[in-house]
């Protein structure tokens, strides 16, 4: 598209996604954010000047209250040499480094250009924090609904189903609650009638799919048809009548999606499956994420985007207590001399603690295993801030084994947090994001 055909397209996108907003929060769900994601930048800014294109995109963003716009991915040397200065211009804008495909493999080259964003935006934007805005992705899809790596398809790709429709959407949930409850129940009926002195035994890895599947399923299917209703009523919304085109429904990214609350956690739905004094990162953890994944994948719905398991550190209250050392499986509490560290100021009921002591239950490198078996790959991982890009580099570039041997979606979120070292704790003042300690990198 001609870039003065760009912003007209983007505001009507807007109207679309307030009025499908509208429609679900009608249908009974709750809707927590709206993103907006473009093909790549690269194909629709002017290449004279192409910050001064993404300066009146701001504006636009700002006039229409949209906080989750994604540029897309870059694709070419030119397009990575401009993901930093543009992803400096707002917080309100994403964008991921493509750095594999099915069809062309690794890209070493993309990589080396990820791992200087990556460390470039930990050195210039607040605590590092402007890395939760980028990653490196390898052979992801069009139509994420999860950012940073969500993004349009190529208006120069082959025209397949979606391209015919000039605006889709996707949803994307926060359903760590779901996973918990199930599993919880689970165990409860595997344990029923036990003496409370006998330990709580681990779940069958059947038993961990099967209850997943019921539970999800139960949720999803309504919400599917819930879509397509709100996609049938929002055609042609906000364009003229000559011109509407049909919204296209794309599916859902069933990844299990932790939230901050510790009732929403990933981590804490592996623990009630491991049973009673295992905790997340003991043996047993990669074939529950196998399981868990099996049941994601079967859903009765249609699938986009990763579909998997999601492992966050940062964004679980589970993942990030396991980090700390001295957890002790769950029974820690912060005691005299010991420190605990609200992640928000809106949400201080999410708090960390750490102590000298254990190591933590896990790391990178089992990260790294989870995800041969399960969905996303690393994701806000908190590095030391001084990490070399070349030893992020490094890191990425075993994701991207892991992806091209697999053929599966996987993507890279790290976060070097200036300032600190392997085993202290950050200190991030967000509402999206839990204080951990910084990982070792191997």
């Amino acid at each position: 598209a001609k870039w003065e055909e760009v912003l007209p397209r983007i505001a009507t996108a807007a109207d679309v996604a307030r009025a499908l907003q509208a429609e679900f929060e009608n249908a009974g769900y709750e809707v927590q954010t709206i993103r907006l994601a473009m093909n790549s930048f690269e194909e629709w800014v002017r290449p004279a000047d192409p910050q001064a294109c993404v300066r009146e995109l701001v504006d636009l963003l700002d006039r229409r209250s949209i906080d989750f716009f994604n540029l897309g991915p870059a694709t070419t040397a030119g397009g990575r040499s401009l993901l930093l200065p543009l992803l400096l211009l707002s917080p309100r804008l994403s964008a991921s480094c493509a750095c594999a495909s099915p069809e062309m493999g690794v890209d070493e080259l993309a990589i080396v250009d990820a791992s200087e964003v990556t460390v470039g935006l930990g050195q210039n934007t607040e605590g590092g924090f402007g890395n939760f805005r980028f990653c490196a992705s390898f052979c992801v899809p069009p139509h994420v609904p999860f950012f940073p790596a969500g993004y349009a398809p190529s208006a120069n790709s082959a025209r397949d189903e979606s391209s015919r429709f000039e605006m889709s959407f996707a949803l994307g949930l926060e359903c760590g609650d779901v996973a918990l409850a199930a599993l919880a129940a689970a165990a409860a009926v595997q344990n029923q009638g036990q003496d409370s002195k006998t330990p709580k035994e681990r779940l069958p890895l059947s038993g961990i799919t099967k209850a997943l599947t019921d539970a999800f399923d139960a949720q999803l299917v309504p919400l599917e048809a819930a879509a397509k209703l709100a996609a049938e009523r929002c055609s042609g919304h906000g364009v003229d009548s000559a011109d509407a085109q049909r919204i296209c429904y794309m599916g859902i990214d069933t990844s299990l999606n932790p939230g901050l609350d510790p009732s929403f956690s990933v981590g804490a739905a592996f623990e009630a499956a491991l049973g009673e004094g295992r905790v997340f990162g003991s043996a047993g953890t990669l074939a529950v994420a196998s399981a868990i994944t099996k049941a994601l994948k079967s859903l009765s719905v249609s699938k986009v985007g990763y579909s998997g398991l999601m492992l966050p550190p940062l964004e679980d209250s589970t993942l990030a207590k396991r980090q700390i050392k001295g957890s002790d499986g769950g029974k820690f509490k912060a005691q005299e001399g010991e420190v605990a560290e609200p992640s928000s100021k809106r949400k201080k009921h999410v708090m960390t603690s750490r102590r000298a002591g254990t190591k933590p239950s896990y790391g990178i490198v089992d990260l790294l295993s989870y995800s041969s078996v399960c969905g996303v790959g690393l994701d806000t991982v908190p590095i030391p801030g001084d990490t070399p890009a070349e030893k992020v580099a490094s890191l990425m570039l075993d994701v991207a084994a892991l992806s091209a041997k697999w053929a599966k979606p996987l993507s890279c979120r790290l976060f070097p947090v200036p300032g600190r070292k392997a085993g202290e704790m950050t200190s991030f003042d967000s509402p999206f994001l839990i204080n951990t300690e910084v990982f070792e990198m191997p």
